[in-house]
């Protein structure tokens, strides 16, 4: 068992460095631990800060990444690009083919509250949701238990405050655009201009 300790209340109080030249490392390294915690970074009253230089990466790679946060605040885990005007947020599944409701490759979800995408740039396709994978490719927005009719409050809303709702379809066949009512004899389609 090896123990580094400073009893020093000092910035640095244990420091390990390397500065012999551009090939060298820095390796912590548990050969044969097999638990879930073989090797453990723990600050109990700081945080816990990681830098790299701002062309390289820090790099994640394991058989599954967790991240957990526990404190109560807005924010509470937060994925911030702040590099330029070409940065971008990326989640990417590169192999799960998963289309379940609860468990498709990528998932966004919220137990209690609400999911919101939201975009501050003034620009065209502000928000793009895309299919790009084939022919048989679809987009489906599915409210599963919400039975809310009313205007303002329907089960599943399209609404813009001050511009228009453009719905459009580049097929050139019967039915390229089509509302279906399916539920029952007293079903209805509205379209109200107000």
């Amino acid at each position: 068992t090896i123990n580094l300790t400073s009893s020093d209340n000092a910035g640095s109080a244990v420091y390990i460095r390397a500065n012999a030249g551009t090939s060298e490392t820095i390796k912590i390294h548990a050969d044969q631990g097999s638990g879930a915690g073989a090797i453990e970074l723990t600050s109990d009253a700081g945080g816990i800060d990681l830098n790299a230089a701002a062309d390289k990466d820090i790099a994640l790679d394991s058989g599954q990444v967790l991240i957990t946060a526990t404190h109560n605040t807005a924010c509470t885990i937060y994925l911030h690009a702040n590099g330029g005007t070409s940065e971008t947020v990326k989640i990417h599944s590169d192999q799960g083919t998963s289309v379940t409701e609860g468990a498709a490759s990528v998932s966004l979800l919220s137990d209690a509250g609400g999911v919101e995408l939201r975009s501050t740039a003034n620009l065209a396709n502000a928000i793009n949701i895309t299919a790009d994978g084939g022919t048989t490719s679809t987009i489906q927005i599915f409210n599963d238990q919400g039975t809310a009719v009313n205007e303002g409050v329907a089960s599943i809303q399209l609404l813009s405050d001050v511009g228009g709702i453009g719905i459009k379809s580049g097929l050139n066949a019967a039915g390229a655009i089509r509302l279906t009512a399916d539920a029952g004899t007293s079903e209805t389609i509205v379209l109200h201009a107000d």
